[in-house]
């Protein structure tokens, strides 16, 4: 699954970024730290923060994304911020469907 998220951003990326993102793009991928509760508590005050410098936010969805408690948490938190006229969902499936056809006819 992982090649099919790399993929479908390698290859439908110029979309995002003129369709749904706009002219500029801060991909998310923050890491909070298991193993240290300073840096662990620090790390998830950090995602509300960043979260106040958000415009917009396109979510590459999936059928685990909310059951994984960071999304719901990040989610929540942009929602109440800025509403759900800020959020897009793009379901990856219908991506990774396209990458499917497009290698089929290769």
């Amino acid at each position: 699954f992982p090649l099919a998220v790399f993929l479908s951003v390698l290859l439908f990326g110029h979309r995002l970024s003129c369709d749904a993102i706009g002219s500029g793009a801060w991909l998310d991928k923050l890491c909070i730290h298991q193993g240290d509760d300073k840096l662990k508590a620090e790390g998830i005050r950090l995602i509300g923060e960043i979260l106040l410098r958000t415009k917009r936010m396109v979510i590459l969805y999936t059928d685990s994304y909310l059951t994984r408690l960071w999304c719901v948490y990040e989610l929540g938190n942009f929602l109440g911020q800025s509403g759900i006229e800020s959020v897009r969902f793009l379901p990856l499936d219908k991506y990774v469907f396209l990458l499917m056809g497009f290698f089929s006819s290769v």
